[in-house]
């Protein structure tokens, strides 16, 4: 497919009259839900602190209901955190992703239910295991990478280190996190995933970032990642993908819940009448086959998505030490 199709393909998906009521309503409750329980989440995610390479993620569900927030290293999730009435902080690593952690990590670890965070010896081992800890190349390379790149985009200055100006990550309450959409996106065809309840079944964005053009015009960017750019997984299909996402994202903006979901990704007043979307390609450097990146214009709901390429530089060590691609002529 190329970038036309895809967009029609999904706009059609979304347009469905039964498809549509069913992810109007499930994403209209996850707003109403992220916005009520806001405060409280915030406070809980301030109740804890955990050693670097630790990272505390998000997703809608989880800040949708009670406090609780999945642990994750270099990407990998390796336990969750809940936060109780009176300030409870409580460790849970199920067998599951005790398993996980021998996989990735090659740590010997133990499943844990409801440890205080702070005082057991189950938590302070846990945290042991990681801290201030450089593991060599893992199982996942792409969620480490993707860690990477959250935590390079989080920096807010050059004085910081900070190698790419003007963008930064989309956040729920100071996590990081990925927006679950409706859509199964491949370089195929799109498919629409949502379980009887309406809830979001399909894959998710896998960084949403705020990116600053010019003095008067920041936009949402919707960025797909991958850890290889070589002929089995193009850049062209990658950006396939990143444009299902997009166009679920146009929809979702234009919906009935679309201001609320404007100001959650944090843009303040009502959605614009002519909304622009940045649709990125964020890879490695490569040879593969880079598609078009004319933009496209989805006339029906005043959206213009404008695609782009962005290349990240490794060094030995698996560090980040520089960008190119088009956006970088675009990000002031």
């Amino acid at each position: 497919m190329d970038n036309n199709s895809v967009v029609e393909a999904v706009n059609l998906l979304l347009s469905d009259s039964i498809n549509h009521e069913k992810w109007e309503q499930a994403y209209q409750r996850y707003a109403n839900s992220l916005i009520t329980n806001k405060n409280n989440y915030s406070t809980a995610r301030t109740k804890f602190r955990m050693p670097k390479p630790m990272y505390a993620y998000s997703s809608i569900t989880m800040a949708s209901n009670y406090p609780s927030f999945d642990i994750r290293v270099h990407g990998q999730s390796v336990g969750n955190i809940q936060v109780k009435k009176g300030d409870v902080v409580l460790l849970d690593v199920t067998p599951e992703k005790a398993a996980h952690t021998e996989e990735y990590f090659h740590l010997n670890y133990f499943p844990v239910k409801s440890k205080e965070w702070n005082s057991s010896n189950e938590a302070k081992i846990f945290r042991s295991m990681f801290k201030n800890k450089e593991f060599g190349r893992l199982k996942s390379e792409e969620h480490r990478i993707e860690n990477l790149l959250l935590a390079e985009f989080s920096k807010r200055l050059r004085s910081d280190g900070k190698l790419l100006c003007n963008i930064q990550p989309v956040r729920l309450s100071n996590c990081f996190f990925q927006l679950t959409t409706p859509l199964k996106a491949s370089t195929h065809s799109p498919s629409f995933s949502m379980n009887k309840k309406g809830g979001a079944t399909g894959g998710g964005i896998d960084i949403m970032a705020r990116i600053k053009h010019s003095a008067a015009d920041t936009r949402l960017a919707i960025i797909e990642l991958k850890d290889d750019n070589n002929n089995s997984e193009p850049q062209k299909d990658v950006m396939i993908q990143a444009l299902s996402y997009a166009t679920f994202i146009a929809h979702l903006l234009r919906s009935k819940s679309g201001r609320k979901w404007w100001n959650l990704f944090k843009f303040s007043g009502p959605v614009p009448n002519v909304l622009n979307l940045d649709v990125v390609s964020l890879m490695p450097k490569g040879k593969s086959e880079e598609g078009c990146l004319a933009p496209i214009i989805i006339e029906d709901l005043g959206v213009s998505l404008t695609p782009y390429t962005l290349y990240y530089e490794l060094n030995d060590k698996g560090q980040i030490t520089g960008f190119s691609g088009t956006l970088l002529n675009e990000i002031m």
